[in-house]
């Protein structure tokens, strides 16, 4: 009985493979899964990701582009760029052209984008309920008493800010010895008692350390403190947010970017004003169209193995194709798609 068998691999060493079958049938099923298990994957992170509105988008000023003739390029630098022979006259060597398409896009960048982040929506909702219930220090003063504060010196300062630990910066509610439910329903004046307590007692922690070095006439006090909640997220929290925003921005612009508002937005939202999914691919689809190819391509409705610009070759011809040997030997049948060469699907036979 011939046995067959399934998988995937890299060059000459095999990933995983899976059988023995009875029949080739069952073999390809295995290979249909591995191809469709991609974009299953790719229409849930799709559906799942969290979508932002972004505006009143500010860009770093451009630098100016001059021509060195000695040195055949453009100063300081273009990042894009195409190779080949003089555009105008299809005459010269080959040499580095100015991508004039890209230039012009980045002295007219868009100040208004949809963008989709790698980040779910459900994480990003939860990181950001994090945020807007957590409370921001905003300002306090300490205070020096005794003869001997004179004698406190910048390191003395430092070592109280490291003992201290509560510095001026975003701090959890949770640290306030409050379970969810508490700090939700939690007053203003109740959270800003409890962390002046907190402040109190580290306070009084480094007061020990003050007076074995100095002698008794020497203490601190927190003589005032602001905090702020987090209905309006202050401008630190914004700035841990933006970073999710500013690589997708900046990469789908070409331009270093210095502000900008956004927002979360729905679904429904994002697929209404239906951007365009992809900038770099050379089929730029909008995502309404990238939802239905790779839903459609989740479904069992969709044989791969039939797909136009799927190659079945044998593994001579992979080898000739490749230039490598492929993974499973010369005698297996591959299923390459041009953008997984590595990593062909494939089905061989036992005698």
């Amino acid at each position: 009985m011939t046995n067959w068998y399934a998988g995937t691999g890299y060059r000459q060493d095999v990933e995983q493979e899976f059988g023995p079958f009875n029949t080739r049938e069952e073999a390809e099923d295995v290979v249909r899964d591995i191809l469709r298990k991609r974009w299953i994957q790719s229409y849930q992170t799709a559906l799942g990701s969290a979508k932002i509105h972004v505006w009143n988008i500010v860009y770093e000023p451009m630098p100016e582009y001059t021509w060195d003739e000695e040195a055949n390029r453009w100063n300081p630098n273009i990042p894009w760029y195409t190779w080949g022979p003089n555009p105008i006259t299809s005459q010269g060597p080959g040499r580095w052209n100015p991508n004039w398409k890209a230039i012009r896009w980045r002295q007219n960048a868009p100040t208004e984008m949809f963008l989709q982040l790698n980040i779910s929506r459900e994480d990003w909702l939860s990181y950001e309920n994090e945020l807007l219930n957590s409370w921001f220090v905003s300002d306090y003063e300490i205070v020096c008493r005794g003869s001997l504060c004179k004698e406190m010196t910048d390191d003395d300062w430092e070592i109280f800010e490291a003992t201290n630990g509560y510095l001026i910066g975003l701090l959890s509610g949770y640290a306030l010895d409050m379970n969810p439910a508490e700090y939700q329903s939690a007053s203003r004046e109740e959270i800003l008692s409890r962390v002046t307590v907190k402040y109190s007692r580290k306070i009084e922690e480094f007061n020990s350390l003050l007076r074995s070095a100095y002698g008794a006439d020497i203490s601190l006090s927190l003589a005032s403190i602001e905090i702020s909640l987090g209905l309006e997220v202050p401008l630190q929290v914004r700035k841990l947010l933006n970073k999710s925003i500013i690589t997708r921005i900046e990469d789908r612009s070409g331009r270093k970017v210095s502000s900008f508002d956004w927002e979360l937005v729905s679904e429904d939202e994002y697929a209404l004003e239906n951007p365009l999914h992809s900038y770099h691919d050379i089929r730029r689809q909008t995502y309404l169209s990238y939802l239905t190819e790779t839903g459609y391509k989740s479904s069992p409705s969709w044989d791969p193995l039939e797909q136009h610009e799927l190659a079945i070759q044998s593994g001579v011809e992979y080898l000739d194709y490749m230039g490598y040997a492929p993974c499973a030997g010369l005698d297996a049948i591959y299923y390459t798609m041009p953008s997984l060469g590595n990593y062909p699907e494939f089905i061989r036979w036992e005698d």
